[in-house]
């Protein structure tokens, strides 16, 4: 594994992930192991698309480790909740993914910002 050096990376890309989450853990986002790349998050904001309080998790996956950045969280009915902003931002190195679940199917859109950096 040979991540890019921040201060000279040899290109920097935009990207946004936009889903629907189910009751399941879903992968939103992962950097392949070898990919000789980094992923910084700057945004993670979750919206309660239901009529009802639901209640959302997401967590970071290195290799077999879990690690929570909100669980179960309450997101009230036709709002939104900031997880993550561009002041807080995060790093997934290679091996890492980012994975969201919502406790009712179709209940929570989220909407991920980050930058591929080789």
């Amino acid at each position: 594994m040979a991540a890019p050096n921040l201060s000279r990376p040899s290109g920097i890309y935009g990207h946004t992930v936009a889903m629907t989450c189910g009751v399941n853990d879903q992968e939103v986002i992962a950097n392949s192991a070898g990919s000789n790349k980094i992923l910084k998050i700057n945004v993670i904001r979750l919206a309660s698309i239901a009529e009802s309080n639901t209640y959302a998790s997401a967590k970071i996956t290195k290799g077999a480790t879990s690690v929570y950045l909100i669980k179960d969280a309450l997101v009230l009915p036709r709002s939104s909740f900031v997880v993550l902003d561009k002041n807080e931002y995060l790093y997934l190195e290679e091996g890492d993914s980012l994975w969201i679940k919502a406790s009712a199917s179709t209940s929570i859109d989220a909407m991920i910002h980050y930058e591929e950096i080789l």
